[in-house]
């Protein structure tokens, strides 16, 4: 279905703004964000830590609205940091924690973030078998977690380099 009209040449316009803005590069295009998730489960206190690693892979579009695309990793290498899991039969469900995506994290040139009892700072991923079939995070995440005896009782995260920053020495669980 083509564009016609007013439709299509606001469409055509952003479409030629964004090729003039095509050497548009964030002022940033790398960045590390260390973090240290705290727990306590069966009365012991546990800590996670690790690092986001942000790095550019598209530069957004300010025409079109299209934002910045970013690759997230681990600096530990991991695909993810466990917190728990539970298996039932075939289904398997994870809790990992959730450090918030790069494009929150690249849009300050300094990041600092600190909350005790944090109800964000948890993701839940379902799995049949070895394939993902759903998942969810936020409150309804951490309270899942919560009911199997398991309280977050505080989540950092910052920029690497940062003054403040203590350097995080990778005591996570493989």
């Amino acid at each position: 279905m083509a564009l016609t009209g007013c439709a299509g040449a606001l469409a055509l316009d952003a479409k030629l703004q964004c090729a003039a803005e095509a050497d548009r590069t964030p002022a940033r295009t790398r960045g590390e964000f260390p973090f240290r998730l705290t727990y306590v489960s069966q009365g012991q206190r546990h800590v996670l830590e690790d690092a986001t690693v942000c790095q550019l892979k598209r530069a957004g579009c300010d025409a079109s609205g299209r934002p910045d695309t970013w690759t997230e990793t681990l600096k530990s290498g991991r695909p993810d940091v466990l917190i728990h899991s539970v298996r039932a039969g075939e289904m398997t469900r994870q809790f990992l924690a959730s450090t918030g995506g790069c494009s929150v994290l690249m849009e300050q040139a300094s990041y600092r973030r600190e909350e005790a009892n944090p109800i964000y700072a948890v993701k839940v991923m379902d799995y049949q078998g070895d394939k993902p079939i759903g998942g969810s995070g936020g409150a309804g995440a951490t309270a899942a977690l919560k009911a199997l005896g398991i309280e977050i009782v505080a989540f950092e995260q910052w920029s690497a380099g940062a003054a403040d920053a203590p350097s995080p020495s990778f005591k996570s669980k493989p």
